[in-house]
């Protein structure tokens, strides 16, 4: 059967553009034993992507990204035509799968592709982020960065049920109208409309931010080093702002505030907790339950446009998590 695949034709030197990419059509053989052929339903576009083109990708490997989809052939006995699987296989609309490559899902907590957004890995990034580094303690004060994104909307939401202050940035007058109105934050920033974000910091948190939940790194990170009260904590999980440079920033200039305030910070990488992953997705589902919890998903049609939502990625295009769906008749979460 023919297929189609998203392989690397170049490695960008900066901002990808839609010919950093190939558009494959290949075509898939008869299963031998112990194979497995699942259709892809979601794709999930991720910003460590452009991190790994950076470091291991070459011109002609295929795009790795998580996926979500659905058995249609099997040679193996632990899976049959209709099951539902999540696999970290790559931009495919079909693959070859043995039995380590997929993951069976019962769709307990929702639409499949949660398992790529609020019950995957940007899911419990925020979970285990935030409560256990950023340590959030009642009446203290979080700010969150590109909190319209799949990991600052839901950590935004887990520093208020610790019953927080919680100050959320984003970077378009509909995500903080979602984030105040929906996520129940105490206040949102869109950094595009203020002309001074550390005024406007300093104006919504007077007496200083406790908990710095860090997802993008660029220069508004320093300035808001400068407001971190004695003993703060800063959980760095992801640099989305600096990955397209082509040449390394200097880094932090404020280094005497951490100094002086005895900062903690905290780089986080979700790969070392996906033990947590059962615990995180048990406590997902009760919120879930009690309609304690919100997400939002940007959705574009079919493998060819995977490029372009992956560079939407930089411009803050997304809104909440990003897919690329596969199968037409497939419904929004």
């Amino acid at each position: 059967m023919k297929t189609r695949e998203i392989r690397l034709e170049r490695v960008p030197p900066g901002v990808p553009c839609e010919s950093d990419f190939e558009i494959r059509e290949t075509t898939i053989d008869a299963l031998r034993p112990g194979q497995v052929l699942v259709k892809n339903t979601f794709l999930s576009i991720d910003p460590y992507t452009r991190n790994r083109m950076k470091s291991v990708l070459k011109p002609d490997d295929l795009i790795p990204g998580r996926c979500v989809g659905e058995v249609i052939q099997s040679m193996n006995t632990a899976f049959h035509p209709g099951q539902k699987v999540l696999s970290a296989c790559g931009w495919r609309e079909h693959f070859v799968a043995q039995s380590a490559d997929l993951q069976v899902l019962d769709g307990a907590l929702g639409p499949l592709q949660l398992y790529l957004g609020i019950a995957g890995s940007p899911g419990l990034t925020a979970y285990v982020g935030l409560l256990d580094y950023g340590r959030p303690r009642p009446g203290e004060t979080v700010f969150i960065s590109a909190a319209g994104g799949a990991v600052g909307s839901l950590a935004s939401q887990i520093a208020k049920f610790s019953d927080c202050k919680v100050i959320a940035c984003a970077g378009s007058a509909d995500k903080v109208a979602w984030l105040t109105e929906v996520a129940g934050v105490t206040a949102a920033i869109n950094y595009r409309d203020v002309p001074d974000l550390s005024a406007e910091v300093a104006r919504l948190c007077p007496e200083g931010i406790d908990v710095l939940f860090e997802t993008v790194g660029d220069q508004k990170f320093d300035a808001l080093i400068g407001h971190m009260r004695p003993h703060g904590r800063i959980v760095l999980v992801g640099l989305i702002g600096r990955m397209n440079d082509a040449v390394s920033k200097p880094g932090l200039t404020n280094l005497e505030a951490i100094l002086m305030n005895r900062l903690t910070i905290h780089g986080f990488g979700v790969n070392d907790h996906m033990g947590r992953m059962p615990e995180f997705r048990a406590v997902l589902k009760r919120w879930i339950a009690e309609r304690r919890v919100a997400w939002r998903e940007t959705i574009v049609d079919d493998i060819s446009n995977a490029p372009n939502a992956f560079i939407g990625l930089f411009s803050g295009e997304n809104f909440g998590k990003m897919l690329v769906r596969l199968d037409p008749t497939a419904e929004a979460a």
